[in-house]
């Protein structure tokens, strides 16, 4: 769902001037058209700034409930040593690692999509000065009222900056990536064990 962004408050931020929507509106019909591409790119950044924040949401109430599970591995762990049955003591120690482990990968996951949310966050910034910098120059092509207070080279210089930020982030977000990856191979590993010591695990109260 499209909603509305602070675009004066980034713009301030950069220190660059909002293009008036007067000019804007004094544009030739063709030159707003060309327009549209641009404002396109920028409806589908705030997009993926709230689908990357659901997807926090998601990971972190997934952590939240990742002790739950836990619980419910030592619980079945205490049972089973009170059986004195070797086989189900070993799942259940399996278990309770796999949980563990779970939870683990959970924690880092939180980052991971902390991470990826910074990335939208900045490729959002970077598409909201791309969008005024395309208005700035329609204006300044068409020198319609107001073309001379824009500084062209002001708005390039925010979007260097900014793309310069995006990579900074993208690169944050994969190394926290990897960073999850080793943890997920852990518990991957526990799992496939735990499947083998069930006979699969296919509807075994052991395995997720």
């Amino acid at each position: 769902m499209r909603r509305a962004f602070p675009l004066l408050l980034l713009l301030a931020g950069c220190g660059l001037a909002h293009v008036d929507p007067a000019a804007v509106k004094a544009l030739p019909l063709e030159a707003r058209l060309d327009l549209l591409e641009a404002e396109n790119e920028l409806f589908i950044a705030v997009d993926a700034v709230d689908e990357a924040s659901f997807r926090l949401q998601d990971a972190r109430e997934a952590y939240r409930s990742a002790d739950e599970r836990i619980d419910e591995a030592e619980a079945a762990l205490e049972h089973a040593e009170k059986g004195k049955e070797p086989h189900l003591i070993e799942v259940a120690q399996l278990a309770v690692q796999a949980a563990e482990e779970r939870e683990a990968f959970l924690d880092i996951w939180r980052d991971v999509e902390a991470a990826r949310l910074e990335v939208e966050r900045a490729r959002l910034e970077l598409a909201q000065v791309r969008f005024e910098r395309t208005k700035a120059l329609a204006v300044k092509r068409a020198n319609v009222a107001g073309a001379e207070k824009l500084d062209l080279d002001a708005y390039e210089s925010a979007a260097a900056g900014l793309e310069q930020e995006v990579k900074q982030r993208e690169e944050e977000a994969r190394l926290a990536e990897e960073g999850a990856g080793t943890a997920r191979s852990q518990w991957q590993a526990t799992r496939r064990l735990l499947a083998q010591r069930t006979g699969g695990g296919q509807g075994s109260p052991w395995v997720e």
